[in-house]
């Protein structure tokens, strides 16, 4: 079927259909098929495509960077090996993770 006939088949039962009970998806649906067959695109569809855009390219940013800290060091040694009990002692043993903290006592 071509995309004509279909778009009056999908108007047609959504005629049938509303008049008995309204949706709101099924209109956005019309309207979305409809545009289709018009070659309209919707703003919102360029809104969304161009935020979608956006964040692929940060995570793709992000995941190159990562793979460059880490292509010297495995994942072993780039990782911090703090137990829980470091964490809960860090007031008596003093904070060791920590880059540059000094501790004063036993």
């Amino acid at each position: 079927l071509a995309l004509k006939e279909i778009v009056l088949l999908v108007q047609k039962k959504n005629t049938e259909v509303s008049s008995k009970d309204p949706s709101s998806r099924a209109e956005y649906m019309v309207s979305a098929i409809t545009d289709l067959k018009n070659n309209k695109r919707r703003k919102q569809d360029d809104v969304y495509s161009d935020k979608t855009a956006k964040l692929r390219k940060t995570l793709g940013q992000i995941k190159s960077l990562a793979a460059k800290s880490n292509t010297a060091k495995t994942s072993s040694e780039s990782s911090l090996r703090i137990s829980l009990q470091d964490i809960l002692d860090a007031d008596t043993k003093g904070r060791w993770w920590k880059v540059g903290a000094s501790w004063v006592g036993n």
